[in-house]
């Protein structure tokens, strides 16, 4: 296989995902303008909350203060012990929410039919967005090994369609490669810092700590059209800085949308 084949194969790849493509450029252009990255963050890292079990009225029961915003139902339920670890909606565990303090609810959890020892008294709940999608080996080990995780999303996905792709891992990064030479290279085992998607010399990258996209035309074509639209049509993106060289378009958040 030529050099040039390589390449169209490994855009053909990315092309198809063009989709999430969008929706990051959505995601980054809103959180800005409303001065709200929260969003991004949370894909930086997942939220981690600490419960303690108890008893009362003669039942087991867990307790915690999660955010109001708070997902429950798609949070990790894992006990001190190890005995469990699932999604909370997988298992028949009544839920109570109960106001707290300012921005905050009291989860109060019917844990008895679970059948934990005595000996297990407390458990975390874990969420990030990332647990949406399907990774192998099925896992929602997270915590301290984003890099990984991701990793293991796309490389999924790529075996998902057929395609043949491997990853090796290094101490704070995993590169995705298929045969052909393309690249997913994923960076930040504690905190996700960077995605960058490479094919020949096509690439693009996701920085998550610096607030940017960088996109390749001839990876993204509509994502790439729609940016430079945005660009030819005078209208002020608000708090993102928008430049154009070559194949490559990049948008970055100004820094008064990052410090609120």
């Amino acid at each position: 296989m030529t050099n040039t084949e390589s390449q169209n194969k490994g855009l053909e790849i990315f092309k198809a995902g063009e989709s999430w493509a969008l929706l990051a450029l959505g995601s980054l252009i809103t959180s800005s303008a409303t001065r709200n990255l929260a969003v991004i963050e949370l894909l930086m890292r997942p939220v981690q909350i600490a419960g303690v079990i108890g008893e009362s009225n003669g039942k087991t029961v867990g307790q915690a203060t999660v955010p109001s915003w708070f997902p429950t139902a798609d949070a990790i339920l894992q006990t001190n012990g190890g005995e469990i670890c699932t999604k909370l909606k997988e298992v028949a565990v009544v839920q109570q929410l109960q106001p707290a303090q300012e921005n905050t609810q009291l989860l109060l959890m019917d844990l008895g039919v679970l059948s934990l020892p005595a000996s297990t008294r407390a458990f975390t709940l874990t969420y990030s967005p990332w647990f949406r999608f399907m990774a192998e080996p099925l896992s929602f080990s997270i915590v301290g090994r984003m890099a990984a995780y991701v990793a293991e999303i796309f490389r999924f996905a790529l075996v998902r369609d057929g395609i043949e792709a491997s990853i090796l891992t290094q101490p704070d990064a995993c590169i995705v490669s298929t045969p052909d030479g393309t690249r997913i290279e994923v960076t930040g085992m504690t905190a996700l810092a960077r995605v960058r998607l490479v094919a020949g010399d096509a690439e693009s990258t996701f920085n998550l700590t610096e607030f940017g996209i960088e996109i390749d035309e001839r990876m993204f074509p509509a994502c790439y059209a729609a940016g430079c639209d945005l660009l030819k049509s005078g209208d002020k993106l608000i708090n993102v800085d928008v430049t154009q060289v070559g194949h490559r378009l990049k948008l970055v958040a100004r820094p008064e949308a990052r410090n609120v």
